[in-house]
């Protein structure tokens, strides 16, 4: 797909766009949808750093926002690209070319002077401007060595120049190139028409990062009970709210037309424009601020003066019966269930997705309730952080519920684990310490990280506390209901996993296969219901051990993962093992057949342990592009902690993948045994390997 020398240039490139004045930024994988990413929110404030490029690892994207010292223009020969640029060459009004990319799907990202415009989408067919302005409207471009999945052929492809960039040919021509002139007009002419004359259906790129359930060109009706409109609008309103400086009008624009297809049905326009302002106001908006707009440009949306391309109307009905999300759509559950999809096979078999065991066998199910049990002291915290940062790790989404702790402890342990603290910012990762009991648009908000976008994992930590703080009994089956009515369900409608951390009784005997408290917390659970034994405790200068069991695996996709014990319906998952010897202790859930001090997986490759998973990978990385380096070399490059780079070069080298030589004046240089060898030796976390050669 793209050697490891053309992805060493391209991240050369990317350096040396940033040090012109382009900033770049890094994009995390979508675990659930190969070649898409997870937008870093916020990027349209990306300035120029290298620090950003230094977070990227192979498997992410990089992109280019335009608008600062260059802009993008954007060739998709899909919906007509190349006939439109043939066009403009031959009015001669093709801006002069600096760098030329090719994209997966055949089309150009031509690097060029910046216009001063915001950027253009689809100005004329098939052609993109990436451009924008210090208020806002910025568009970006994905840039080698990101991969994603051609729209022409369905293979996965990267992104490459064709033409490097000249970038000493950009400075000189920066604030004097008038071969943007034609463009421009181009642009403007376009704008013009566009705010007297309704917008004709268009053909959309589904590509564009922008694209959104309001483009997508569809009429007619749709209907709709009262709270299945706002469910609908809710989440494009929540995400307003949120919107920073420089994606304020974007997040605007989806809101607003979001809400036209609603009125006059469910609000008047005024109404609906009193929604729109009122999210406005939780921003950084100010309708007499230095901005090109303010929000009366959204009235002729809602008042249908200006109609979306997709203009269809929502109509109001008072129920529908047979969808597969009855509740969402009528306000009630108690209506038939389409059972068609399972009928036809359509529906696929429930396995775990989330989480990771050291050899890299994920434990919890999605959409699913899980609940982890032990007594005090047996890192149980410690164990489900290592989840909540596999999430993380894999490009999720967290939020974290502690009835019981404060976030010195949670976030303080996420980072003893080795998690980056960028990971625990509030777009990826949000810790709440409630003191009452919930709203509904609480877990609403906390549950948006985006439009159409929610948590993976939900955790709530501490669950007797947590039933004492919504006035529930612990030995009360009413009450253990209740509890899975206000919390967990909310959680699951999301899509989201949820793990609950709970005690047992101190009597062994009495234990059985749940927590302390009514059996309905056990009946009730639809994923996994884990139990942990500590066998040798754990702290400062201790190496503990505590196995981790699985007294319930509803869906039945992970009991083979572990060893039959001779307890009946108790399985043995694995044992999670920390070094209270070592500053920061370590903690590692390894497969519950090994316990030797250099483990591995099934095929035999070795695995880092857990404290030195992320770290592991940075390195090798460096040493790829920098052989016979010194250990401080490494340490002054490496984003990581430097004890975990002592422990990720004892690692390779104990491990055969690096080999020390002496340097000058006592150094140690490191270089990998070999670059290809070293990578295809090692058995590496997901998203964390080499590309193949």
């Amino acid at each position: 797909m793209i050697t490891t020398g053309e992805q060493a240039r391209a991240l050369d490139i990317a350096r040396q766009l940033i040090r012109a004045g382009v900033p770049v930024f890094a994009a995390a994988p979508n675990s659930s949808r190969p070649g898409e990413y997870h937008l870093p929110k916020g990027w349209e404030g990306t300035r120029p750093d290298e620090a950003l490029l230094d977070r990227w690892r192979p498997g992410w994207a990089l992109a280019a926002v335009g608008g600062h010292a260059a802009d993008f223009l954007d060739v998709d020969p899909r919906n007509g690209g190349d006939a439109s640029a043939e066009e403009v060459r031959a009015a001669g009004h093709w801006p002069r070319s600096f760098g030329r990319q090719a994209t997966p799907s055949g089309g150009t990202h031509d690097l060029i002077s910046v216009t001063g415009l915001r950027k253009a989408t689809d100005f004329m067919p098939g052609l993109d401007l990436q451009a924008g302005t210090p208020e806002g409207g910025r568009g970006f471009v994905y840039i080698a060595p990101t991969v994603r999945r051609s729209k022409t052929t369905g293979e996965m492809a990267a992104y490459r120049w064709e033409k490097e960039p000249d970038l000493e040919g950009l400075e000189e021509w920066s604030g004097q190139d008038d071969s943007t002139e034609g463009l421009v007009s181009r642009i403007q002419a376009k704008r013009s028409a566009k705010a007297s004359v309704p917008a004709p259906r268009q053909e959309v790129d589904l590509d564009d990062p922008f694209f959104t359930a309001s483009t997508t060109g569809s009429t007619g009706e749709r209907s709709f009970t009262q709270a299945a409109a706002e469910a609908w609008c809710r989440p494009h309103l929540l995400a307003l709210r949120g919107a920073r400086v420089g994606g304020i009008e974007e997040a605007a624009n989806v809101a607003a037309a979001t809400l036209s297809h609603f009125v006059p049905t469910f609000w008047s326009a005024d109404e609906a424009f009193r929604l729109l302002t009122d999210a406005l106001g939780h921003t950084a908006y100010d309708p007499n601020g230095p901005s090109d707009w303010t929000a009366e440009k959204f009235r002729p949306v809602l008042d249908g003066r200006r109609p979306p391309i997709d203009n269809w109307r929502a109509t109001r009905r008072a129920e529908q019966v047979g969808t597969g999300q009855a509740e969402a759509a009528t306000g009630s559950s108690w209506v038939p269930v389409d059972v068609g999809p399972v009928l036809r096979g359509e529906r696929k078999r429930v396995v775990p997705e989330l989480g990771q065991r050291q050899d890299g066998i994920p434990i919890l199910y999605r959409g699913k309730e899980h609940a982890v049990a032990s007594e005090p002291e047996a890192g149980k915290t410690f164990w489900v952080c290592l989840q909540v940062m596999a999430v993380l790790e894999a490009g999720g989404y967290v939020v974290y519920v502690d009835f019981e702790d404060d976030e010195s402890t949670i976030v303080g342990r996420l980072l003893e684990l080795g998690c980056p603290p960028e990971w625990l910012g509030p777009d990826r990762f949000r810790y709440v310490r409630p003191e009452t009991e919930p709203r509904p648009e609480d877990l609403a908000g906390l549950f948006t990280f985006g439009p159409e976008l929610g948590p993976d994992l939900v955790v709530y930590d501490g669950v007797t506390e947590g039933l004492g703080l919504l006035g529930l009994e612990v030995n009360s089956q009413e009450s253990a209901a209740d509890w899975r009515r206000l919390l967990i369900k909310p959680a699951l409608r999301t899509g989201a996993a949820t793990l609950s951390t709970d005690h047992v009784v101190k009597n062994k005997e009495a234990r059985g296969r749940f927590a302390i408290g009514a059996q309905h917390k056990l009946a009730g659970l639809t994923g996994v219901m884990f139990l942990m034994e500590c066998e040798r405790p754990h702290g400062r200068g201790l190496k503990g051990r505590t196995r981790v069991l699985i007294s319930k695996d509803r869906n039945g996709g992970l009991r083979q993962a572990g060893k039959p014990t001779d307890q009946p319906g108790i399985t043995h998952l694995g044992n999670l093992v920390s070094d209270g010897e070592t500053e920061p202790s370590s903690w590692t859930f390894f497969p519950p057949y090994e316990e030797r001090g250099q483990e591995e997986a099934h095929d035999g490759k070795p695995r880092p342990p857990a404290q030195i998973r992320l770290t592991v990978p940075k390195v090798k990385d460096y040493l790829v592009q920098h052989p016979r380096s010194s250990t401080k070399t490494i340490k002054a490059n490496v984003e990581a902690r430097g004890a975990r780079v002592d422990e990720a070069l004892e690692w390779l080298v104990s491990n055969g993948l690096a080999v020390v030589e002496a340097g000058a004046r006592n150094a140690k240089l490191h270089s990998l045994v070999d670059v290809f060898d070293a990578v295809q030796g090692m058995d590496m976390p997901s998203g964390q390997g080499e590309p193949t050669p």
